[in-house]
């Protein structure tokens, strides 16, 4: 009886931890590691800026309706030139289906390829950069 009553307690102590207080930005860099941002091509425009073809890739559910991503422009030896943050528009994407996104950047000389990174784990300097971490996002 007294195992009974121990095992019970110990049951309804993990209910009420899970049931507690959570993290917002914790759930919201679980939500943004459910979605894929795929760089297809990239091509220089005849005005200089750099325009990307992305498609976006997303979970059959999802709660946030933004996805930032950190895009670095490359040089000839793989070196970051420059960072640029955007910001998907989540709400006309199809759940559970790819959609194809273009992205057009600021002109920058010697660009020799693109990367695209979801900053899943990102630093307390890139946070303000996310959108969707922000307190009111």
């Amino acid at each position: 009886m007294l195992r009974g009553v121990l095992i019970a307690a110990a049951v309804s102590s993990v209910a009420l931890i899970s049931c507690g207080p959570s993290d917002p930005q914790a759930k919201v860099r679980s939500e943004r590691a459910r979605w894929e941002v795929q760089a297809l091509e990239w091509v220089r425009a005849a005005d200089g800026s750099i325009q990307i073809s992305t498609r976006v890739l997303g979970p059959p559910s999802s709660k946030i309706d933004k996805l930032t991503v950190r895009i670095d422009l490359l040089g000839a030896g793989g070196d970051a030139l420059r960072a640029d943050w955007h910001t998907f528009d989540l709400t006309g994407i199809p759940r559970g289906g790819p959609a194809d996104r273009p992205i057009r950047l600021a002109p920058l000389s010697g660009v020799e390829g693109v990367s695209i990174d979801l900053m899943l784990d990102p630093t307390a300097e890139e946070i303000p950069h996310i959108e969707e971490l922000e307190p009111s996002g």
